[in-house]
């Protein structure tokens, strides 16, 4: 399977999986969790397993339309993105839980409140993942295209190495 299609699904699916388990009764609970759950965490894993080699295509393009080996900025730039993504998230998803009522101290959750916590923890990152996998799926760097991007490097890479030996 093409790397950008399992990273697709994988959002569509999860985000699917959110809006699920947000849609399910309060009073269902465990079993919800039970089918939601490790749904949501296949999704996470398969995303993971397809972002990389991703970003390692991406690494290969770039070497072979500059000449140079930014590998290591990439996996910075994408480190830091990571990183402060998750706390900008954190930081908006706190106000707007305040906001819309939400309330820590409370044994039971205002209307507001309880739709703040659906709208953070589920339905703004299934609206996420949805983008996400809409733009992923039109990533340009195929298969074909990778092993012809391969394919040059590699007699580049041969070509440069014969001329040092020369």
């Amino acid at each position: 399977y093409e790397r950008h299609r399992v990273l697709s699904v994988a959002m569509l699916v999860g985000a699917g999986s959110y809006i699920g388990a947000s849609l399910a009764p309060v009073s269902t609970g465990l079993p919800v969790l039970l089918v939601f759950y490790p749904v949501t965490l296949f999704c996470i894993v398969a995303l993971a397993a397809a972002a990389l080699p991703m970003m390692g295509d991406v690494v290969d393009y770039d070497r072979l339309r500059t000449g140079e080996n930014r590998a290591g900025l990439y996996s910075s730039a994408q480190a830091f993105l990571a990183k402060s993504m998750t706390g900008v998230a954190a930081a908006f998803g706190f106000a707007v839980l305040g906001w819309l009522g939400f309330d820590a101290q409370a044994s039971e959750q205002s209307v507001g409140g309880a739709f703040a916590i659906k709208l953070i923890v589920m339905w703004l990152p299934a609206l996420g993942a949805v983008l996400g996998g809409l733009l992923s799926w039109s990533f340009p760097i195929d298969r074909a295209l990778q092993q012809k991007i391969s394919a040059e490097l590699k007699m580049r890479d041969d070509n440069a190495a014969a001329s040092r030996v020369a």
